[in-house]
């Protein structure tokens, strides 16, 4: 980022670069950039005082000599702070002007894209910026929101999602200490179950849930924000199968029990519908998207050989347990064993002839 802030915004001015005295302008009200960076200013004068201001800042009228902020608060307060040391050489400050009054809606507008177009924003600072509006004027629908402000409807439903999480968590994604979409595709599964178990949240709430979960992201046992999904689709799949009690007594688990991952969630889902068919396997046609088939089966065909001797190998390893186990465990009763060994073989043999 250049010492001296910049925009590359596409703004029609109604008049030309202007000097306007610093007293005359004011802060805006609905900046949605307030952070540490209007703090420390020493970059800032640093550069002013070597280069002068390169860009200029942008106001528009409020009244007969007064100006409100839209861009450029820094330099700005640069210039406050440098006129005290020499008020004629920095009692004015250059300025592009909106002329005519804009609404409130119309200032917060301008502001937001103003700085997106400046310097992108992570997707936490966009949802926070994004969340103010909403409050401001909640009878804007999303597509609405989404044309004022030049992003996606899907930028917009994402902050929604994201300012359902509790404060503390959003402050942390914003200042980088956790990852966005672990709390966009977590409240995203969430209000999945919601819409088809709100009593999953009666006894704990809502918020309470997403701070349980994040929880096992501060622990390390949930890296990929991808995993949480693995709740919509366990809820998905216990729908599909009918065992919603099922879904709630181990949703309840995973909420309650720290070390109980979204992924082994999905795994359980599994494992009762596997039972429920009377089999010990299942076919992953059912539960795997055609994308995912396709990458699995060009991994076998690429190293097709490799795993036909590693099954090779196994077998051989099997037939030389199941003929030595009673010589090695002569005392013991080895036909159980020997029962299970011979139906790993049998399985492993028919997947070398599938291969």
């Amino acid at each position: 980022m250049s010492l001296n802030d910049s925009t590359d915004s596409n703004l029609k001015f109604t008049s030309e670069v202007k000097d306007i005295d610093i007293n005359q302008i004011e802060p805006n009200e609905f900046n949605p950039r307030e952070d540490e960076t209007l703090k420390d200013l020493d970059d800032m004068i640093t550069s002013i005082r070597e280069m002068g201001i390169l860009v200029p800042i942008l106001v528009y009228k409020k009244s007969e000599n007064k100006y409100v902020l839209l861009d450029g608060e820094r330099r700005w307060r640069a210039f406050k702070i440098l006129s005290k040391e020499d008020f004629i050489k920095y009692r004015t400050i250059k300025a592009n002007v909106i002329e005519k009054p804009i609404s409130k809606e119309k200032n917060y507008e301008i502001m937001f894209n103003v700085h997106m177009e400046r310097k992108p924003w992570n997707t936490a600072a966009t949802a926070i910026a994004i969340g103010e509006l909403i409050v401001k004027y909640p009878n804007l629908t999303e597509k609405q929101l989404a044309k004022k402000l030049h992003v996606k409807t899907s930028r917009i439903r994402e902050a929604m999602q994201f300012l359902r999480a509790p404060k503390e968590l959003q402050m942390r994604a914003y200042i980088g200490e956790l990852k966005e979409y672990h709390l966009i595709l977590l409240i995203r599964s969430l209000e999945s179950c919601e819409n088809v178990f709100p009593e999953l949240f009666t006894k704990k709430t809502f918020e309470d849930t997403i701070i349980s979960c994040i929880e096992k992201v501060d622990m390390g046992l949930i890296r990929n924000p991808r995993e949480f999904l693995d709740i919509s689709t366990s809820l998905s799949l216990c729908k599909q199968y009918n065992l919603n009690d099922f879904f709630l007594g181990y949703f309840k688990k995973m909420v309650d029990d720290k070390w109980y991952t979204p992924k082994e969630l999905l795994r359980d889902v599994y494992m009762k519908i596997s039972f429920l068919e009377n089999k010990l396997e299942f076919n992953i046609k059912d539960y795997v998207d055609k994308k995912t088939q396709n990458d699995l089966k060009k991994i076998l065909e690429e190293n097709y050989l490799k795993i036909l001797d590693q099954c090779n190998e196994i077998l051989n390893i099997l037939e030389n347990i199941s003929n030595n186990i009673y010589i090695k465990y002569e005392d013991v009763d080895n036909s159980k064993i020997k029962e299970i060994l011979d139906i790993a073989k049998s399985r492993l043999e028919k997947i070398i002839s599938e291969i």
